[in-house]
């Protein structure tokens, strides 16, 4: 009798897996949700630093065209 329980306690029951895969589901949701925030923080830092390039390439510009007026 002894031997049959020994057996039978071996291995993980149905409610422990399950909840190792919902704890599994759950860790993956917030690790998807914090990317996708990184994601866009990144993104936006991106459209950023483009606009400011951009602002700074047409100022250049504007004080060449101003400078070319006058002939040194």
């Amino acid at each position: 009798m002894h031997r049959i329980n020994k057996i039978n306690k071996r291995g993980f029951t149905l409610i422990e897996v399950m909840m190792v895969v919902a704890l599994i589901i759950v860790l993956a949701s917030v690790l998807f949700l914090a990317v996708s925030d990184i994601y866009n923080r990144a993104k936006s830092a991106n459209d950023t630093v483009e606009a400011s390039r951009t602002e700074l390439v047409n100022g250049r510009n504007a004080s060449e065209r101003s400078l070319a007026a006058y002939h040194f």
